[in-house]
C-alpha cells in the first residue's frame, strides 16, 4: 500500500509522512501534475482553502480527476491545525465526500508519536485487505 501525498509550503504533511518509514509518493505543490499510480494508495493532505470550492489544491484535483488514480485510493487521511475550527482536515473531509472514499484519520500538525503508530497501523490493516486477509 503506498501513500501518495500534498504538503503545502509549511512542510507539516511532508514532516509526518517521512515519521511513516512508507514508500511515498509525494504530488508537486503547484503546477501540472503528470503522476499516475498503479496499485492502490492511501492520500494524505493537510487542510487547505476554507470553503469547500477552494478545500482541494488544484494539483490534488487534478491528479484525482486521473479515473484510474481516482479509482485506486482506499481512504483519505487529513492533517491541520485545530485552531482553524470547522476547517480542521477540511480538504481531506471533501476528498472522502466528493470521491466517496473513506476518512481514515485526522491529525494536528505534524502529527504525535501515537498519530505516526496509529497511521502505521491503518496502512497494515488497509494492506491486508487488499491482499484477501483481514487478520
Amino acid at each position: 500500500m503506498k501513500v501518495v501525498y500534498w504538503s503545502s509550503k509549511s512542510e507539516s504533511t511532508h514532516r509526518f509522512v517521512q515519521k511513516l518509514n512508507i514508500e511515498n509518493i509525494r504530488l508537486p505543490l503547484n503546477g501540472t501534475c503528470e503522476v499516475e499510480i498503479d496499485e492502490p494508495f492511501i492520500l494524505i493532505l493537510p487542510s487547505y482553502g476554507d470553503t469547500v470550492e477552494t478545500a482541494i489544491p488544484k494539483v490534488v484535483n487534478r491528479f484525482l480527476a486521473n479515473k484510474k488514480n481516482s479509482s485506486l485510493m482506499r481512504g483519505v487521511i487529513g492533517g491541520g491545525n485545530t485552531d482553524f475550527g470547522s476547517k480542521f482536515c477540511i480538504a481531506a473531509k471533501v476528498v472522502s465526500h466528493f470521491f466517496r472514499t473513506r476518512l481514515l484519520y485526522q491529525f494536528e500538525i505534524s502529527g504525535t508519536p501515537t498519530d505516526v503508530s496509529n497511521v502505521q497501523e491503518i496502512i497494515q490493516k488497509q494492506l491486508r485487505i487488499e491482499n484477501g486477509s483481514n487478520s
